[in-house]
C-alpha cells in the first residue's frame, strides 16, 4: 500500500459493498486540516476495507427494494491507519421513517417492481425501468431531505401550469408507502452535459440557439413563480437533436401564497441570482458582450 500522509481524522465511515456490479460506496464524516486530496483518502480507505469486503460482500438483486434495503452495512472507524468496528452505542441513527408531504394522483410503485438500470453519481439517484419504460429516479435520503422536497414541488408546479419546457417531467413515485418515497422523471438520451462541450470548436449558431432556450426556459420559469437555483452549465443537458434541457431543481424555490415581506425578498434573490448565473452560462458559451 503506497505511504499516505494524511492528518484527517475519520469521525465514522459508512462502507456498502455487494457482489453485483462490484459496486462499492464508502462515506465518511472527516475533518481535513491539511487539504490532502480526498482520492488519497479513498487508495487508503481502498486498501483498508477489502478484508472486509471479501467477508461479508453478497449478491444482491437488481431492484431498488435489493438496493435500499437489502444491503450489508459496517460502520467502521479509522486510527492510525487501522479500520475498527464501532461499537452499536457510538453509531449513528437513520432517520427513517421518512415522510414528505406528496400530494399527486400520479402512478406510485413499490420498490420491488422497480428495476434499477443504472447508478449515477450523486447518493440515491438511479437510472430505473418500470414496465419496460425508463426513468430518472431520486430517492430521499433522509426525512430532513428538503433538497427532494424542492424537486419534487419544482416538477410539481411546471406541470401544474402545463409548461411545455425542456426540463424533466415529473411522472410517478416509488417507495411511498414503503418510507423510503422517491420520483420518477422522464430520462431522456443526451450527448453530453453543457459543461462538457469544448466552446472552441461548438458552432457560434449552435451556441446562439442554447442561449437562446435556456435564457427562454428560466424566463418562463420566473414568470411563473419558480426560482431554478442551479443555473449552471454542468445541470444542462444537450440531447440527441443538440437541444438545451435544464435538470437539477434541488435548490428551486417557489413564491408562496400569502407571501410575506420575508417570502418577496428571498424571491426576488433567487431570481437575482439565476440571472447572474446565466450570465456565467452565456461567458462560458463565448458569447458575452
Amino acid at each position: 500500500m503506497p505511504e499516505t500522509h494524511l492528518s484527517s481524522v475519520i469521525n465514522y465511515g459508512l462502507v456498502e459493498s455487494y457482489t453485483n456490479g462490484h459496486y462499492v460506496e464508502v462515506f465518511s464524516r472527516m475533518y481535513d486540516p491539511s487539504g490532502e486530496p480526498l482520492r488519497k483518502l479513498i487508495e487508503l480507505l481502498g486498501s483498508l476495507c477489502q478484508p472486509y469486503f471479501r467477508a461479508y460482500a453478497r449478491y444482491r438483486g437488481d431492484d431498488l427494494d435489493s438496493e435500499l434495503r437489502d444491503n450489508t452495512q459496517i460502520l467502521l472507524q479509522l486510527n492510525q491507519k487501522q479500520l475498527s468496528k464501532i461499537s452499536p452505542d457510538q453509531q449513528p441513527c437513520e432517520e427513517y421513517p421518512i415522510r414528505h408531504t406528496i400530494e399527486t394522483d400520479l402512478p406510485s410503485y413499490q420498490l420491488s417492481a422497480v428495476t434499477r438500470i443504472r447508478t449515477f453519481h450523486e447518493r440515491r439517484t438511479y437510472e430505473v425501468s418500470i414496465n419496460g419504460t425508463n426513468y430518472f429516479c431520486r430517492i430521499a435520503t433522509g426525512r430532513h431531505d428538503h433538497m427532494f422536497q424542492n424537486e419534487f414541488n419544482a416538477l410539481r408546479k411546471i406541470k401544474k401550469c402545463g409548461l411545455s419546457l425542456r426540463v424533466p417531467e415529473l411522472t410517478g413515485f416509488v417507495g411511498v408507502e414503503e418510507q423510503l418515497p422517491g420520483i420518477l422523471e422522464t430520462f431522456f438520451p443526451h450527448q453530453s452535459r453543457l459543461s462538457d462541450i469544448d466552446m472552441a470548436v461548438a458552432e457560434l449558431d449552435e451556441r446562439r440557439k442554447w442561449t437562446a432556450q435556456i435564457g427562454d426556459a428560466v424566463r418562463r420559469l420566473h414568470q411563473h413563480g419558480i426560482a431554478w437555483g442551479r443555473a449552471d452549465a454542468s445541470n444542462i443537458l444537450i440531447d440527441d437533436h443538440r437541444n438545451a434541457w435544464l435538470v437539477d431543481f434541488q435548490d428551486s424555490l417557489l413564491t408562496r401564497e400569502p407571501s410575506d415581506i420575508e417570502d418577496i425578498e428571498a424571491m426576488d434573490a433567487a431570481i437575482d441570482k439565476d440571472l447572474k448565473d446565466l450570465d456565467k452560462i452565456k461567458e462560458f458559451l463565448c458569447l458575452s458582450a
